[in-house]
């Protein structure tokens, strides 16, 4: 699960959105359950213009772990 993670976040870099969201749904397939898979999913589905997935896929991400919502809201005032 996490060396297809990891393929996704480098391909993210190089602006392979299309292949990215490959490799995190194969991450996903291995375990549903992880909270930074489904958040990156989301960044990259918005990459794609596919706000509404995004957000299901933020929602996911949430679902699984809710703390994961106030760490986003502390890193947005960190970069802010």
């Amino acid at each position: 699960m996490e060396d297809w993670f990891n393929v996704g976040l480098a391909l993210y870099e190089q602006s392979k959105y299309d292949e990215v969201l490959k490799s995190y749904d194969e991450s996903i397939r291995l375990d549903q359950n992880v909270p930074s898979v489904w958040y990156n999913k989301g960044i990259d589905l918005a990459a794609l213009g596919n706000y509404s997935e995004a957000i299901q896929a933020y929602d996911r991400a949430i679902e699984i772990n809710s703390a994961i919502c106030r760490s986003l809201a502390q890193q947005r005032q960190c970069s802010s």
